[in-house]
């Protein structure tokens, strides 16, 4: 009698088990259907707004081309890449933030105004490669989703203006953004950049700390910012 006690105590409990599971397997469907027309409505947005952004500083890049023999003696060419990041980084940015319906979903976007300063010491280049002639040097920026941009962006190299053009010349680090060629003139001893950016994106704003030294500076109107990553970062309160 009092094995079938203990026996039955066991069937009504599982059943009470069961039946409290039963609503919060019916809750737990419920946020992960939210959460995908959540996802459609993003998506749906982002066609024609912009992705989340990540935006990446200047690199330079130097293209060694040597000439070599094949065992039957025919010429061919060999390229070696030099990447060089820059000593100083500095991101000024001010992120003003919008919020857009979608069905019964809340949607933030937002509109960027992105100032990259900073330099890259050339004569560190330049010791390591002295007389060297380069077959391309050209600089990178990266900016994750290029149909974001507002404005015509140029790129100030200390005294002259350099227009960039779409796409990247090389994805060693950089997956997509924009390029400028450049010439390594022997009286100059460092690159002085400045770009003045305007740039739309979804949800996140993210940005490469590709400098020896990297500082970012945000300012925005949103009152309930975050922050992820492995670096320091903190709020002020202007009020």
């Amino acid at each position: 009698m009092k094995k079938e006690s203990i026996t039955l105590r066991i069937i009504l409990i599982a059943a009470v088990i069961i039946i409290l599971l039963v609503p919060l397997f019916m809750i737990q469907s419920l946020i992960t259907e939210r959460q995908y027309y959540r996802d459609e409505a993003v998506r749906e947005v982002s066609k024609s707004w912009a992705e989340a952004q990540t935006v990446g500083g200047p690199i330079l890049t130097l293209i060694d081309k040597s000439e070599n023999l094949d065992k039957e003696g025919n010429k061919f060419n060999t390229y070696i890449r030099h990447h060089y990041l820059p000593d100083s980084l500095i991101y000024n940015v001010e992120v003003v933030p919008e919020k857009r319906r979608r069905g019964i979903y809340d949607i933030l976007l937002y509109t960027a105004k992105i100032n990259i300063s900073g330099s890259i010491n050339i004569d560190t280049i330049r010791e390591k490669f002295s007389n060297q002639k380069f077959d391309q040097s050209f600089l990178s920026i990266n900016v994750s989703d290029l149909k974001g941009i507002q404005n015509e962006p140029q790129l100030k190299i200390n005294e002259s203006t350099l227009s960039l053009f779409p796409g990247l010349k090389n994805i060693d680090i950089y997956q997509n953004g924009l390029f400028a060629d450049v010439q390594l003139n022997e009286n100059t001893n460092k690159f002085d950049f400045n770009l003045e950016l305007n740039l739309n994106g979804i949800d996140d704003l993210s940005f490469l700390p590709v400098g020896k030294s990297t500082m970012v500076k945000v300012k925005s109107s949103w009152n309930n910012p975050s922050f992820s990553g492995t670096f320091f970062a903190f709020f002020k309160d202007s009020q």
